[in-house]
């Protein structure tokens, strides 16, 4: 019934100290916070031998034998880096044969990060295209360069110019099959999972580490569940809630935390224990880090999102603390045992609408998220087509990966002292979830994507730059021609082919402020753009146009679908910002494609199909409770109930459908179940 996994870990070194794995692991499985472990051979501190696996247990493994840490392992365990390698390799190889793809094997994520990448000299590379700079993105992922990742991280020694291979090589070297590995692969970008995909075929999984200090959520699932769709494969959620907001504190500031893992050395005389993952003290102080409840959110909002996977990182020191000679769960640990247990009680969670495709070009090298100083492929200058590919998301999630405002505190004292106080630090956390202005309900597919990747797209919209010739135009004219909507700019079709055969491109550009409409002859003032001149023929109606009568916005009927054409470059103002015209065709486009109609203040909403019916999950990250109704369209409930607490649901039935009443507590979220089919 599509369940999703749910893995939790066990850093040893990160809870206090006296704690062994076993009793990690073992706590966990008594309060039952997941169906596996996710276990770090190398990247971490600590030795780390994964638990042998129950029966219906996952188990992910990361290792890659270039990995500067593993020289730490093994002095740990007094062996030599070989051995150590060795040991690891075998291991992975006996429990991929033991459990199948209940275990998974991952070669690497942040260290394919293109902001690292160098030469053998250490020297940057120089791309003369984005399609060069993919050459370079495959070539440091499947071999030995990419150890110049860590080239500059002092602590490792001369071992951080190691010249062991790659994980790829390493198992070509060993002569195994990478088919029967169940490899895993990711990056902390999650523009990068069709890359992934591309790069290493034998991938099963791509692995995003969303941490908390980067992209929105909302903005990243539609990359990676669109790469997993177009490839087939499967998708990992790594929520992790490194580094938030002063990542070392020094003891002076938490003398509670005496009890734990000195794991960065001292500074003038004073320990420096990590302070970048909640932690608590045995009364059950949060001390730094992430609130439960968006921690909570953000499993809840993956889970529901359709990911294959949801790794709690970090699950060992967030969910558990000392008090006495024990281990008591914290209030982070007691939400990730209840998410688990919504996971279990919900049989078909349903698979994630998504009807509107957004398609960009395949070496397009754009995170959404990135600030205004960071460049496609973090070395090219961002065109107008990149900014289009932004304002897009600017637009869907308004404020999205920003603080909402500055710290009420000062320096990392008062920091500490509001949290011990009880301060509610929940309206002062980045918004790496927020409201968006239509339901989540996007994938990203890239240029090369089969036409069997649209199944589930009743609209496509094309971003950035890209120029589709005659046979890509042909292929998005027959899937308009089944029944879909296409929308596209002049600027990204070649001139000729199957959608643009009776349309004139011309060569002059000119400038506007109003847009008109062709029906109405109501005009809307805009910011200034810039438009192509274009010549139709007949068949092609003018919905938007200047007040001189050139056409910004034409529509054509092609079969049981939709062309339509803007003539505004990348639909952009001159500032590089939406045009209030574009987004407002967007918001008429997207309407219609979900039975769903939320009436009250701003949320997320993400909306399932189930065999039954639908499973409607509303997620509310406000500091006030959200009241109002849901109301469905052409839907004919027979039952409808709250599943996060297993309560009835005040609805009834309209000429339309029906309504349901809905109120969600601050920073909290519900899942309504609409059946359609009586249990």
């Amino acid at each position: 019934m599509n369940k999703c996994v749910i893995l939790t870990s066990n850093f040893e070194t990160a809870v206090p100290h006296g704690i062994t794995d076993a009793q990690i692991v073992s706590r966990m499985r008594e309060e039952r916070m997941g169906d596996g472990f996710c276990c770090w051979l190398d990247h971490m501190h600590g030795k780390q031998t994964p638990p042998e696996i129950l029966d219906s247990e996952h188990q992910v493994v990361t290792f890659w034998p270039n990995n500067p840490y593993n020289a730490i392992r093994a002095k740990q365990r007094g062996v030599t880096v070989d051995e150590y390698n060795e040991w690891a390799f075998e291991l992975i190889r006996k429990r991929c044969r033991e459990v199948g793809e209940r275990f998974l094997w991952c070669i690497g994520w942040e260290t394919f990060h293109p902001a690292h990448w160098c030469l053998e000299d250490g020297s940057p590379p120089r791309f003369a295209d984005r399609q060069e700079a993919f050459a370079f993105h495959q070539r440091w992922v499947r071999t030995r360069l990419q150890t110049l990742h860590w080239r500059n991280s002092l602590k490792f020694g001369e071992d951080r110019h190691n010249r062991r291979p790659s994980a790829l090589e390493w198992i070509a070297e060993k002569r195994a099959d990478p088919a029967t590995c169940n490899l895993m692969l990711g990056s902390v970008l999650a523009s990068h999972a069709h890359y992934a995909f591309e790069t290493v075929p034998e991938a099963k999984t791509f692995w995003w580490e969303c941490a908390i200090s980067l992209m929105n959520l909302q903005v990243g699932f539609p990359f990676v569940r669109g790469a997993a769709k177009q490839y087939g494969r499967r998708w990992l959620v790594d929520v992790s809630p490194f580094c938030y907001p002063h990542p070392i504190q020094l003891e002076e500031h938490y003398k509670d935390l005496g009890e734990w893992g000195d794991l960065e050395g001292k500074v003038r005389g004073l320990s420096l224990p990590r302070m970048n993952f909640p932690k608590y003290t045995a009364d059950m102080v949060r001390l730094a880090g992430w609130t439960p409840e968006m921690l909570a959110r953000c499993w809840f909002a993956a889970l529901m999102s359709g990911a294959d996977y949801v790794y709690e990182e970090a699950a060992s020191v967030t969910h558990l603390a000392r008090s006495g000679d024990r281990l008591a769960t914290t209030p982070v640990g007691e939400r990730s045992a209840r998410l688990a247990d919504f996971n279990r009680r919900v049989e078909d969670r349903g698979r994630t609408q998504t009807p509107v495709a957004l398609v960009l070009d395949f070496h397009h090298g754009v995170e959404p998220w990135m600030p205004e100083s960071k460049k496609p492929w973090c070395h090219f200058e961002p065109g107008d087509g990149d900014a289009q590919i932004k304002g897009f998301f600017e637009v869907a999630y308004p404020g999205h990966s920003e603080w909402p405002g500055e710290h009420p505190w000062r320096n990392p004292r008062e920091y500490g002292e509001m949290l011990r106080s009880g301060y509610d630090f929940r309206p002062h956390e980045r918004r790496i979830l927020c409201a968006g202005r239509w339901p989540d309900m996007f994938d990203v597919y890239l240029s090369n994507a089969p036409a069997a990747a649209f199944a589930d797209a009743k609209a496509i919209v094309l971003l950035g730059e890209q120029r589709a010739d005659g046979v890509r135009q042909a292929a998005l004219r027959k899937l308009v021609e089944e029944g879909r909507s296409l929308v596209v700019g002049v600027e990204q079709l070649a001139g000729g082919g199957g959608l643009l055969g009776e349309i004139m491109i011309e060569a002059e550009t000119r400038e506007g402020w109003a847009v008109v409409e062709a029906s109405t002859g109501v005009t809307t003032q805009e910011r200034s753009f810039v438009f192509r001149v274009v010549r139709v023929s007949s068949e092609w109606e003018t919905v938007l146009m200047t007040p001189e009568g050139r056409p910004l916005l034409l529509r054509r009927t092609f079969g049981r679908g939709e062309v339509w054409i803007w003539t505004v470059l990348f639909g952009l103002d001159t500032f590089g910002k939406p045009l209030d015209s574009w987004v407002a065709s967007l918001n008429r486009l997207f309407a219609p494609l979900v039975p769903f109609e939320f009436d009250g203040p701003p949320l997320q909403r993400i909306i399932n199909r189930t065999e039954r019916g639908w499973l409607v999950a509303m997620l509310n990250h406000a500091a006030q409770p959200w009241h109002g109704t849901v109301r469905c369209r052409g839907v004919s409930p027979k039952e409808v109930r709250e599943r996060w607490l297993e309560q009835s649901a005040v609805w009834w039935k309209t000429p339309d459908g029906a309504s349901i009443r809905a109120t969600i507590p601050p920073f909290s979220f519900r899942a309504y179940e609409v059946l359609t089919v009586a249990s």
